[in-house]
């Protein structure tokens, strides 16, 4: 019993200590209050799709390569997985692995650099693009809206774009955490590993400009490529051209079912909308088309046609287009009520610190520290 009880208090000590130890970044937490919701307004609709160009690049921005000895669940080479998404006719694929930066290899003819960071709990991950540095402060178990907020915060520093990783996945990013997360204007919205529609709308519907990305997250080319990718409009595949097109909303997602078996036609459509009433046609037939606004409600459905129109009542502040196909989806970003400027600088919102949630916040880390440091004294005793 005198052995039990021995490794019992070893492995309780241990226990102690790693969440001490873990939770000794708590200490940078600051507090943030969160502007007042407010939905998109204005006479003028912001439409990324009135003028096009004519060059569009197929594009996935979420995909890991073997890295950190394979602990990151990475299986393939670099090289192998540029080879076969150049081989799927993808003008761009970013290796975004965790907490690292792939340089660009001597047969990758597009390169933007990338990785994905977050080693927490809950999977609260971003992929952040266009920087030469690593950002490896993270809060390692749980984040609220406001540490979630700082990490933004912090990545946006030197970065061309971030944008929010699978928000639906082991509840890392809650619908409460979209109406609220500000300073981003990405969010991967179709992924592998699921669907985060119902966030965007949280996010939309709450007056945030946020487009979509829709990626892959591949951590193997035999399993789960080639399956969600990003149709940019874009001059070139470069990373400037990538970002530009993409903060301009100038891109649509795609999933396609069938993985690499199947196939999906470019889109020729035309989208405008003009005295609030949308206008869509596509060159194409599908099974339905939804039109989905505020709170993700559906205001207009068609079947087995190429096209659709209707009236967006003043009670919805923004429209978007979602197509439906035997083997594939299309996802198009939102039409946005704004006032005819900039849309970025109308909708800008910067949460103020609450300086003395901040601090009760520090102290109760403190306290909780001093207990667990309590502890392991009376234990050696």
């Amino acid at each position: 019993m005198k052995v039990i009880r021995k490794i019992t208090s070893i492995i309780t000590r241990i226990f102690l200590f790693f969440i001490l130890f873990f939770t000794l970044p708590y200490y940078k937490t600051v507090i943030f209050n969160f502007p007042a919701e407010e939905k998109f307004n204005g006479p003028s609709w912001y439409n990324s799709y009135a003028i096009l160009p004519d060059t569009i690049q197929k594009v996935n921005l979420h995909t890991h390569a073997k890295a950190w000895l394979g602990l990151t669940n990475g299986k393939n080479s670099t090289d192998s997985i540029i080879a076969a998404y150049t081989k799927m006719n993808y003008d761009l694929v970013a290796i975004s692995n965790y907490q690292k930066i792939e340089p660009q290899h001597t047969d990758q003819l597009n390169y933007i650099s990338a990785y994905e960071h977050g080693y927490n709990i809950r999977k609260t991950h971003f992929n952040v693009f266009g920087t030469d540095k690593v950002k490896f402060f993270d809060y390692p178990y749980y984040l609220n809206t406001s540490q979630k907020q700082q990490v933004i915060n912090m990545l946006q520093e030197e970065s061309k774009f971030i944008s929010i990783n699978h928000p639906v996945l082991t509840n890392g990013f809650t619908t409460k955490d979209a109406q609220q997360l500000c300073n981003y204007h990405l969010m991967e919205v179709w992924n592998l590993f699921g669907k985060s529609e119902g966030h965007w709308d949280a996010a939309l519907s709450s007056g945030h400009p946020v487009f979509l990305l829709a990626n892959d997250d591949s951590h193997s080319l035999e399993k789960g490529s080639f399956r969600m990718w990003n149709m940019i409009y874009a001059s070139s595949a470069n990373a400037d051209s990538i970002a530009s097109a993409l903060l301009q909303g100038k891109s649509y997602g795609v999933w396609n079912k069938a993985g690499i078996n199947g196939s999906v036609p470019k889109m020729n459509f035309t989208m405008d909308i003009e005295n609030d009433t949308l206008h869509f046609s596509s060159a194409i037939k599908f099974d339905s088309i939804y039109v989905i606004a505020d709170n993700g409600k559906i205001i207009l459905k068609r079947t087995d046609t190429n096209s659709i129109s209707g009236f967006i009542s003043s009670e919805n502040s923004y429209a978007r287009i979602k197509l439906f196909a035997e083997n594939y989806q299309i996802l198009f970003n939102p039409l946005m009520r704004y006032d005819g400027n900039d849309l970025f600088t109308q909708y800008k919102k910067t949460p103020e610190i609450n300086w003395l949630q901040s601090v009760l916040f520090k102290m109760a880390v403190f306290i909780f520290h001093f207990a667990i440091i309590f502890i392991l004294i009376k234990m050696r005793k």
